[in-house]
């Protein structure tokens, strides 16, 4: 919402990139926070936050889980396009400047988009790319500075 984070997907795999024996996949929403820690006081939100109000969890859910039913004939097709072509319609971290945490370290570049293969494309500010297929990805605060 903004430029902060409402929401958050973790997901994890067992086996190769090409040989994939599953995934697990994880969601969690913010609903009733009024505060956050300081750390993430500026790039964190929640509906309470947003909108003054308690939401229904039950609803939330219900409407969550229909969507996922709804795009479900997408992930299960062999032809990507359309929930490709629907991401990049959504996808709120293009153009943003962004913070990577990999396992073999911590950069920054702005967000170019998914590529076809799922993995983010991120420009290094040498002007490289670099493709992130796993990590923790934030979007970088502005500053005033």
């Amino acid at each position: 919402v903004g430029q902060r984070k409402l929401a958050g997907i973790l997901s994890e795999f067992s086996g190769e990139l090409d040989a994939v024996e599953f995934v697990v996949i994880g969601m969690g929403i913010n609903m009733h926070q009024a505060e956050f820690p300081s750390e993430i006081v500026h790039t964190a939100t929640s509906f309470y936050r947003e909108t003054g109000q308690k939401v229904n969890r039950a609803q939330v859910l219900a409407r969550t889980l229909a969507e996922m039913e709804r795009i479900l004939p997408w992930l299960q097709s062999d032809d990507i396009t359309p929930l490709f072509t629907a991401w990049q319609k959504h996808d709120h971290l293009l153009g943003q400047e962004v913070k990577v945490m990999e396992p073999t370290g911590t950069y920054t570049g702005r967000a170019l988009g998914l590529s076809e293969s799922g993995a983010l494309r991120v420009a290094l500010p040498d002007g490289t790319e670099k493709l992130v297929l796993a990590g923790d990805v934030s979007i970088r605060p502005h500053t005033d500075a």
